[in-house]
């Protein structure tokens, strides 16, 4: 079975910094795109050397090579999610993903 067997629709959020007319600074992040993704939760019982347990609850895997740690996430039906790592170096890029969960 292939391990993109489950893409489904994802929108892309981006941190879009504005300025107002008195000088302040505000970030909110706004919807850039659409891309496909297959997300799979991480097992509670397996954790490779590298994840960090309170920061990766997700991984996934997407053909996007544009996606970024720092400017992007992820909002896939209700759920956002923080992308906490990206590696575009092969033919798929792997994400490893925190939900985001609103206070609120």
């Amino acid at each position: 079975m292939s391990l993109t067997y489950n893409l489904q629709p994802a929108s892309v959020l981006k941190l879009k910094e504005t300025v107002s007319k008195s000088g302040a600074k505000s970030k909110e992040w706004v919807e850039d795109r659409e891309i496909k993704i297959s997300i799979n939760r991480v097992s509670e019982f397996y954790y490779a050397d590298y994840f960090k347990r309170s920061e990766v609850s997700h991984i996934a895997l997407t053909f996007d090579k544009s996606l970024s740690s720092r400017n992007n996430r992820l909002k896939i039906g209700g759920r956002v999610f923080e992308i906490v790592s990206c590696s575009s170096e092969y033919r798929i890029s792997f994400l490893s993903l925190k939900e985001y969960v609103y206070n609120g």
